[in-house]
């Protein structure tokens, strides 16, 4: 937490911090024993911490400082204050207290053991997902995606999803199963943030291609080389507000 403004200072952001986590909870909130879900709108007032820069440790701040203003700052600074308040409970700690580092692929990551966790942001939506130890267990492995629905004045979320798209991201019998749904458009949005959720999870990202699973049953299946990854997911889906859709993939725990 910054060092300005004194003890009384970093108490009220730690407050702050810890109010808000809960106003994010409610938004997702638990989602099984070991798997929690903050959601976070970025359109919302902007909480004390944020503009008290409350949250940061110094490297972030001099991140901060590189970044335009607007909305690739708030990302920053909600994001890195909400993780450090979701951690600190479960780390029995005060969320100035967590310790982050850049780990790889440039994804925040915890320093010493504790829960696995994701981010993803994509408009005016951020979300969060931690996933707990259990029963002397290793958390899960866990990847998080959302995506925002119909920018104004789109018709149609297949301006984001087309043929070109689908061909890169979907397998031939994903693209017919989009093709054959009620809302095309919507079924690709909700495979897209289950597949890249999935690819999160496993530490992949974009550099395995989204080609090499299927998730259009409801279920993972991994691609020949990869059929070790088959075996005890869980795909939990929320809708939110105005089309967007979250996924959280977890695997393990």
């Amino acid at each position: 937490m910054p060092e300005q403004g004194g003890a009384g200072a970093a108490g009220d952001i730690e407050r702050s911090l810890a109010d808000h986590l809960r106003v994010c909870a409610d938004r997702g909130g638990v989602i099984a024993d070991d798997l929690w879900l903050w959601i976070e709108d970025l359109d919302g007032p902007a909480p004390p911490w944020v503009t008290e820069g409350g949250g940061l440790d110094a490297a972030e701040r001099a991140r901060l400082a590189r970044l335009p203003t607007g909305l690739a700052r708030a990302r920053l600074l909600r994001g890195r204050g909400l993780l450090r308040a979701a951690l600190a409970g479960p780390l029995g700690c005060t969320p100035g207290a967590v310790r982050l580092e850049v780990g790889p692929g440039g994804r925040p990551a915890l320093i010493g053991p504790g829960p696995s966790f994701n981010l993803s942001h994509s408009g005016r939506w951020l979300v969060l997902a931690v996933a707990l130890p259990r029963g002397g267990q290793a958390p899960a492995a866990v990847g998080v995606d959302v995506e925002q629905g119909p920018a104004l004045g789109e018709s149609s979320l297949l301006t984001r999803f087309g043929d070109d798209v689908q061909r890169v991201v979907f397998t031939d019998v994903e693209r017919a199963w989009v093709g054959a749904a009620p809302d095309p458009g919507a079924a690709a949005l909700r495979l897209w943030t289950r597949k890249e959720a999935a690819l999160k999870a496993v530490g992949a990202g974009l550099r395995l291609p989204a080609q090499a699973l299927e998730a259009h049953r409801g279920a993972l299946r991994w691609g020949p080389g990869l059929r070790a990854l088959d075996g005890a997911w869980r795909l939990i889906e929320r809708p939110l507000p105005e089309g967007g859709w979250c996924t959280i993939a977890a695997r393990g725990g």
